[in-house]
């Protein structure tokens, strides 16, 4: 008798536990519960709830593009569902920013922008790029980094609707290079190397041209004296009167990480963080909310399409992953960021360690110190 009870008991504690609503550690994102997938009436309503957390707004007229939009919210709910209601998988997906987006339609929305040579990867590596004042020694590696906590990594950033990864990802490197120099943060501005260092604007480039630029230029502007305004997609002229006369944050060289080696990618990260590319355009990418992804993205180092960060590495519950900062805002992700799983291949998840760079700038008195 007892223990039909406790059976009972039991599955009534499983059935509430499956029936609440399923919450990323990202606040950023919108909960769900399984149940509003069987009720139109709710499904409508957390629909309303995630246009209204977006700033999205339909009117009248716009009924069927609405409907449009509900129609593909829903076919991403089941599949995140789905995805969600298996066992063992190390990462959730999440009502993110694009849960109204087809993949084609993510694809076509410009949130990546790396834009490969039409040469293959062989000839894109080059082995150090040191100017007379840098440095580049790599001290031993540690179990985990995580730039973020020392002070060498600034807010999540958006891109918008503009190719402009690169761009994020190569300003992010120079930010925590030059923190780690000189033991200040500073935001640097992606809008002057969109604007001012690319001739193909919001249409994509490369973190090494992004690097070269800098350092030809004498220097690039602080996020503050040329903010972005390319978010829509449309890149408008340089500012030459900030290029010429804000070069707030300068580097003396930069490095390319040895490719396809896991370990070579950690010995760097544990000096810096690092601009890599990766293959950005799975669907549970997009829809990525919290845990260590391992997920469907491609590892041909011929894929890659996206620029990101590696600001660390860590593991979890035995799981190692990679810290990434990505470039879509604080509604996606781990309040932006990716951990993506360290799985000891050569091309590693999403051929991350496929075009790896760090710029290199000599430490002054003040600057930050690596904890081991």
């Amino acid at each position: 008798m007892a223990s039909s009870v406790f059976r009972v008991l039991s599955l009534a504690i499983l059935a509430f536990a499956c029936s609440l609503p399923f919450a990323a550690g990202n606040s950023h994102i919108l909960g769900y519960s399984p149940s509003d997938l069987h009720s139109e009436p709710r499904l409508l309503s957390l629909f309303d709830s995630w246009n209204l957390k977006h700033g999205k707004h339909y009117t009248a007229s716009q009924r069927l593009e609405k409907h449009k939009r509900f129609q593909i919210f829903r076919q991403n709910l089941m599949r995140i569902e789905a995805h969600n209601s298996k066992e063992g998988s190390t990462f959730k997906l999440g009502l993110t920013r694009f849960a109204d987006l087809t993949r084609e339609e993510f694809m076509r929305s410009r949130r990546l922008g790396l834009k490969l040579p039409a040469h293959n990867l062989g000839s894109l590596r080059r082995t150090l790029h040191l100017h007379p004042k840098s440095a580049s020694s790599v001290p031993a590696v540690s179990d985990s980094v995580d730039w973020r906590v020392r002070g060498a990594v600034t807010e999540v950033k958006d891109q918008g609707m503009c190719g402009s990864c690169w761009a994020f990802s190569a300003s992010g490197a120079i930010e925590g290079a030059n923190a780690l120099a000189t033991g200040s943060l500073v935001s640097v501005s992606e809008e002057e190397l969109v604007t001012c260092s690319s001739a193909s604007g919001c249409d994509g480039g490369l973190m090494d041209d992004a690097f070269e630029w800098v350092i030809n230029n004498g220097g690039i502007a602080t996020e503050e004296a040329y903010p972005y305004r390319s978010y829509g997609g449309s890149s408008g002229a340089c500012n030459i009167e900030v290029e010429e006369n804000y070069k707030t944050v300068t580097i003396d060289g930069f490095a390319d990480v040895a490719p396809y080696s896991e370990q070579a990618l950690m010995e760097a990260v544990s000096k810096q963080p690092v601009s890599v590319a990766i293959e950005a355009s799975a669907m549970d990418l997009q829809l990525y909310a919290e845990g260590v992804y391992n997920g469907t993205c491609s590892s041909d180092p011929y894929d890659i399409n996206h620029g990101v960060l590696v600001v660390g590495y860590g593991s979890e519950k035995g799981v190692d992953y990679w810290i990434v900062k990505n470039s879509w805002g604080l509604s996606w992700g781990e309040g932006g960021y990716v951990r993506m799983i360290r799985n000891g291949s050569p091309f590693g998840i999403c051929a991350i360690h496929s075009l790896s760079s760090y710029p290199v700038k000599a430490a002054s008195g003040s600057s930050l110190v690596a904890e081991s």
